[in-house]
């Protein structure tokens, strides 16, 4: 989450934010890596809440209607961005939070069912 926290901090505007991100999002590979995961769990009816979390990681997370693009258009972010940046940045901090929590929820169950 530095990652966010750098940019929505340093960053001038919403759109230098989402750049920034889309950045670190293509230089990390973030939809590579969720893919190659999604496709061994997406059989697993434990992981059900979690898949539907991924939309964070991919690309169309940036896109006009995508979840990283809404956090950061919300409210007046955009016309105020130096008046909500921590609001932006909690806003962003949730949506992944969001996949943290059930990512957390999960494991244990899916370690559970493999001792089975």
């Amino acid at each position: 989450m530095n990652e966010i926290a750098d940019a929505t901090r340093q960053e001038p505007s919403v759109q230098a934010v989402m750049r920034r991100l889309l950045t670190v999002f293509e230089h990390e590979r973030f939809q590579g890596k969720v893919g190659d995961r999604f496709f061994d769990i997406q059989d697993e009816p434990l992981c059900v809440g979690l898949l539907g979390k991924t939309n964070a990681f991919t690309r169309q997370a940036f896109s006009s209607k995508g979840k990283i693009t809404m956090a950061l258009i919300d409210g007046n972010y955009a016309r105020d961005y130096a008046g909500h940046r921590e609001d932006a940045l909690q806003h962003l901090q949730s949506v992944y939070a969001d996949f943290r929590i059930e990512l957390e929820r999960v494991i244990p169950l899916l370690k559970h069912k493999a001792r089975m």
